[in-house]
């Protein structure tokens, strides 16, 4: 069973190759995280524990789920199974009390990282 971990933010950018457009921006603490879901490529790019990592989401994009106000992106690669929640509740960092657009939740692996995120890129238009 997953844990998730208590919200708390702390935001370190991520570098980022140019003309790479970014569509949503999150973080989290306990433990720090990044992570960035880009318009090209179809790819996330997940920074913990030290180490960065580029990972493909599926050709179709995020899908809906049920509650319709929640996109799931999912990355099955040889090593590391990762979902990414994002859902549409409004978030507030722990840490420095700013209002975020949407909450996230990622699954990777065996462990779950909470936090907060802004989207830059709108992913449907109502």
């Amino acid at each position: 069973a997953l844990s998730l971990l208590a919200a708390g933010m702390l935001c370190m950018p991520l570098s980022l190759s140019a003309g790479q457009a970014v569509k949503i921006k999150a973080h989290g603490n306990d433990p720090d995280w990044q992570l960035e879901i880009m318009e090209k490529g179809s790819s996330i790019r997940f920074a913990r524990d030290g180490t960065t990592a580029t990972y493909r989401y599926g050709k179709l994009g995020p899908t809906l789920y049920l509650d319709k106000k929640t996109h799931v992106y999912r990355v099955l690669d040889k090593t590391h199974v990762m979902s990414v929640f994002v859902k549409s509740n409004a978030c507030t960092d722990d840490v420095t009390g700013k209002s975020h657009e949407v909450t996230v939740i990622v699954a990777f692996d065996d462990q779950a990282y909470r936090g907060c995120g802004d989207v830059l890129t709108r992913l449907l238009e109502p």
